[in-house]
């Protein structure tokens, strides 16, 4: 299965937002350990191939989203889910920029070399943004962004220097502010066909035979 339905990999856009009622809170310490470890946690059973784990620490929109991508795709599931070609990258050597919470829904960003386990050591620093939703209780990891901030200097520069300002200014760095409706389990398919969306901002949906579809 790929990591598509875990962790999306992004080309952070230039449009900036308009204001939002949500803000960063970058010296929040409680929230920031709350959500390191849901993250955490998550990796640690992603990584052993701990599938009730993964369930409990996973949000329920993305429990099934991972489950009908690997049906429809007619992979054995869960077993696919732990064999993905990118690992989910430990946070330790990161630095921590800030979290911006909107309803049930936040999301943590962090600045550094994040290392995808391609095999070889990340040689530019860039932004890793953790998304969230708070379901009965607890924070649950949901999906991760990673931005190339190559041809954003600016952006690379204020986070580098820790400004958390720049995650409400910046598309891409909030959460969505809302849950998202678990959507129906998906039967296996008798055909497999393929589509393709190439888009410069990580919240693009698309219509496949009238029904709309997100990340």
């Amino acid at each position: 299965m790929t990591f598509r339905s875990i962790f999306s990999l992004a080309c952070c856009a230039a449009a900036l937002l308009s204001p939002a009622s949500a803000a960063p809170r970058p010296g929040d310490a409680k929230l920031r350990d709350d959500l390191d470890v849901a993250y955490n946690t998550w990796r640690l059973h992603l990584l052993r191939g701990n599938y009730d784990g993964w369930r409990a620490t996973t949000s329920a929109y993305r429990q099934v989203k991972v489950r009908n991508l690997a049906v429809s795709e007619k992979r054995p599931f869960p077993a696919s889910l732990f064999r993905q070609p990118m690992a989910p990258p430990a946070l330790a050597p990161l630095m921590y920029v800030g979290s911006v919470v909107n309803g049930p829904t936040a999301a943590a960003t962090y600045y550094g070399k994040v290392d995808l386990g391609l095999g070889q050591e990340p040689t530019d620093s860039n932004a890793l943004v953790l998304l969230f939703t708070h379901e009965n209780g607890k924070w649950k990891y949901d999906q991760a962004r990673f931005f190339n901030l190559t041809r954003l200097p600016a952006v690379k520069e204020r986070l580098k220097r820790g400004d958390a300002s720049v995650l409400m200014e910046q598309d891409g760095f909030q959460p969505l502010g809302k849950i998202p409706a678990v959507p129906p389990v998906c039967p296996p398919p008798k055909y497999i066909a393929m589509r393709q969306l190439s888009s410069m901002t990580p919240n693009a949906a698309f219509l496949a035979s009238g029904v709309p579809s997100s990340p």
